[in-house]
């Protein structure tokens, strides 16, 4: 995943479920030009759930998608990916995926998060800790998380 690049697949290159699908379609019902995708906490690949949305979106193809990776980003990185999120093209043909890390182990997240029009939470499956749920729901704000999607 590259920094504010288009997505292009082919047309059957990522299986996409009828749950991706949908999650999809209800996304893009809510007003929003980027979206972070955040993991409740690690062991939740946000940068899968970006790849599996973009492809949806892509087959969808109402809407041109970029995609941002933030996993990892340091500090350091931050401007320059916020930056790189302010000038992504954006509106109601363009939008931009960014997966980003547990805002609670990766405090470096936060503007990225606050630079986002909305946040989707990624929770993964089986081995969840409620209270790493809510620590990511009080850090982000409950009124800016569009939904919540499980992984296993």
């Amino acid at each position: 995943m590259n920094h504010a690049e288009p997505v292009t697949l082919a047309p059957d290159s990522t299986p996409i479920s009828q749950g991706w699908q949908r999650l999809w379609f209800m996304l893009r019902v809510k007003s929003w030009t980027t979206l972070a995708v955040v993991p409740a906490q690690r062991g939740a690949d946000a940068e899968r759930a970006v790849n599996i949305l973009a492809a949806a979106a892509n087959r969808d193809g109402r809407v041109q998608v970029s995609t941002v990776s933030a996993v990892g980003c340091s500090a350091m990185d931050i401007r320059q990916l916020t930056d790189d999120m302010a000038a992504a093209p954006a509106g109601e043909r363009h939008v931009a995926l960014v997966a980003c890390d547990p805002v609670h182990t990766n405090p470096a997240m936060i503007p990225v998060i606050q630079g986002a029009s909305a946040v989707l939470l990624v929770v993964p499956l089986g081995d969840t800790a409620l209270a790493s749920v809510r620590t990511a729901v009080d850090l982000i704000g409950r009124d800016r998380i569009l939904g919540t999607v499980s992984v296993g």
